[in-house]
């Protein structure tokens, strides 16, 4: 198999406007620029409504950044030209050959535990 998209660590930032209301616990926040502007095009009309009501009876408490780090699989190119995403220990491509998550070519599965006397569902 050649590996065509690299397993890759991916990090992703965004920002959010947080608002307290009067007589209520808690906050409400609405994802926003780091300037704090919030495409009202993009919200619920519940939330743009939320959003409304915030700006006119609540309290903006501040613009907070958030970051989150994950790991995109690898994506390879079996034999038969079929892409397949490597995230799982065991990968079927459409044409039925398993790989494991590195790209590598298993054996049939007839062949799974047979010197331990598993049944390949034991091992997918």
């Amino acid at each position: 198999m050649k590996i065509v998209e690299p397993r890759a660590r991916v990090t992703i930032s965004w920002f959010e406007i947080w608002y307290t209301y009067p007589g209520r616990t808690g906050r409400c926040a609405f994802e926003c620029d780091e300037e704090g502007n919030v495409d009202e095009s993009a919200l619920h009309p519940a939330g743009l409504a939320n959003l409304l009501k915030g700006r006119e009876e609540g309290t903006c408490t501040g613009i907070e950044r958030f970051t989150t780090t994950h790991t995109t699989p690898a994506v390879g190119e079996c034999s038969c030209g079929r892409r397949v995403t490597l995230r799982n220990f065991t990968n079927t491509c459409g044409c039925g050959a398993d790989y494991n998550s590195s790209g590598q070519l298993l054996a049939c599965r007839s062949q799974w535990g047979e010197e331990t006397g598993e049944h390949w569902t034991d091992c997918y």
